[in-house]
């Protein structure tokens, strides 16, 4: 007779199959975690190792030292190395501590080391650096890239050979229609807020000059703000004659005008083009003035 088939039934294919759909779905069970009431999916997610900070802060201070590297070599005269790391060096400006760490350099460079007369090549790229950075500190309506570029502007210039003359032309970096087309120079809330946050400056560093002479003992925290500086004083002057307190109030009031002096002369610079043509005029006859710049200049800009 036919040998009988050795093909298994039904039922002993259904029993080979529970333990493996049991597996499955005990596999399962510990795959997907169910959150338990009170417990945060943040606590349950894995923490970002150490090596992923370290690995992003190393980049990050990688870019540091190439900006610090491209401003160097912007001072010692190296503008063939300077424009190899330009674009790169630009784009990184799109972040905050980068912008700070560029002003910072460059006040370094022209306001502390006195460096703040450049060639035509030197200045265009310390220019083209600034302007990149006024740009994104716009876009994200920040102005703290602005203010610390104020004593900057005022100092660094070019010589530019004048044609058929040994004599030269000085050009200021607030003189150049890129650093005017900045939309800070025209925020009255800027200036409002530039202006106190200098006077302040001013008062706090005096202040902590008197109460060094004042209190000895006392030594001021360097990290104070300008409230803790104002908080001493308070305290203090109730042991100082009417004379010196007059002579307090002197120096505060000849503080604040000499500033407001200071901040007109950097506002005239920053807001007023050297070409006529693009000067916006208010008033007719002999009340005819300069208001600043025009509107199609500043569009012409971006």
């Amino acid at each position: 007779s036919p040998a009988k088939s050795s093909k298994p039934s039904a039922a002993s294919t259904k029993a080979l199959e529970q333990p493996s759909q049991q597996q499955d779905h005990q596999r399962r069970r510990q795959e997907f975690k169910t959150v338990p009431p009170g417990q945060r999916l943040e606590d349950l997610l894995l923490p970002p190792t150490q090596q992923q900070f370290s690995s992003s802060a190393d980049i990050h201070r990688q870019k540091l030292q190439i900006l610090e590297l491209c401003v160097k070599n912007v001072f010692e005269r190296r503008i063939a190395d300077a424009k190899k790391s330009l674009k790169a060096v630009k784009r990184d400006l799109a972040h905050r501590s980068s912008r700070l760490r560029l002003v910072d350099l460059l006040n370094d460079m022209v306001v502390a080391r006195g460096m703040s007369t450049l060639d035509q090549q030197q200045f265009e790229i310390a220019c083209e650096l600034l302007v990149q950075a006024l740009r994104f500190d716009a876009q994200h309506e920040e102005w703290l890239c602005a203010l610390r570029c104020l004593p900057l502007l005022e100092r660094l210039r070019c010589q530019l050979p004048c044609q058929n003359s040994t004599a030269s032309l000085e050009l200021q970096a607030s003189m150049t229609e890129e650093v005017q087309a900045c939309t800070a120079w025209s925020s009255e809330a800027f200036w409002h807020w530039a202006f106190s946050r200098f006077v302040q400056t001013q008062l706090c560093d005096y202040y902590v000059g008197r109460l060094a002479e004042w209190k000895p003992d006392e030594p001021v925290d360097p990290s104070a703000t300008a409230l803790d500086i104002v908080a001493k004083v308070m305290q203090h002057s109730e042991q100082l004659s009417t004379a010196e307190l007059e002579e307090l109030k002197k120096i505060e009031e000849e503080t604040v005008e000499s500033a407001a002096k200071h901040f007109i002369v950097i506002l005239a610079a920053l807001r007023m083009p050297l070409e006529p043509a693009k000067r916006r005029w208010a008033g007719g006859g002999g009340n005819r003035r300069d208001v600043g710049v025009s509107e199609l200049s500043s569009t012409n800009q971006g």
